[in-house]
């Protein structure tokens, strides 16, 4: 769809989605190494182990995903910079780079939970709610880029806006499916929010 926006648009995301490939690739990486553990844990029939190690993967997964925000939100034009000396598109490409920096909190979200129902063995309960993710953003890319249904047209802006959204969509809906059908998931969030306090109790 940006492809009938201009040149410079499509290069400034170019340019973005190749920061954000290599920092979900980074991701992969986090949650894969606690795919590994959490497996073992379920092939030795230690429930608890596998709800801990998915909360852990979650925590660090999270804490990574906020380091990148971080990068994103205040050194946009300086990681542009690295691809490309463009000035409209480095502008182009900071100002995507920022809005859609958020959704690096949903793509940790969406791979930590992945890690546990991939030892459970049951993937496709995550693959579906990628696929309404994924058809929710194309959806919303129509609306927001080209200013659909009276709301005004966005362009680059409204293609970022559009996948921050439909990230959380997904989370809302996949953890709303885990957490009405399954009480595995409020066992990992609450770990989660141990983890978390006990994190802050330590740095106060």
């Amino acid at each position: 769809m940006l492809g009938q926006l201009g040149e410079a648009e499509i290069a400034a995301v170019g340019v973005a989605a190749r920061a954000t490939f290599v920092t979900t690739i980074m991701l992969v990486g986090v949650t894969t190494g606690g795919a590994l553990l959490t497996a073992q844990y379920w092939g030795a029939a230690n429930r608890k182990g596998v709800r801990e190690s998915t909360a852990l993967t979650w925590f660090v997964s999270m804490a990574f995903a906020a380091l990148t925000v971080v990068l994103f939100v205040f050194f946009p034009e300086q990681i542009m910079a690295l691809t490309t000396d463009d000035a409209q598109v480095n502008k182009l490409g900071s100002d995507y780079l920022v809005i859609t920096s958020v959704s690096m909190f949903t793509v940790a979200c969406v791979a930590s939970m992945l890690v546990g129902l991939r030892a459970m063995h049951k993937p496709g309960i995550s693959t579906l709610f990628s696929g309404v993710g994924i058809v929710t953003n194309i959806f919303l890319n129509w609306v927001l880029i080209f200013g659909k249904f009276g709301l005004p047209a966005m362009g680059i802006k409204g293609a970022a806006i559009a996948t921050v959204i439909s990230g959380f969509i997904e989370v809302f809906f996949l953890y709303g499916y885990l957490y009405g059908k399954n009480t595995y998931l409020r066992s990992v969030l609450k770990i989660f929010v141990q983890l978390s306090t006990g994190i802050r109790s330590h740095v106060s």
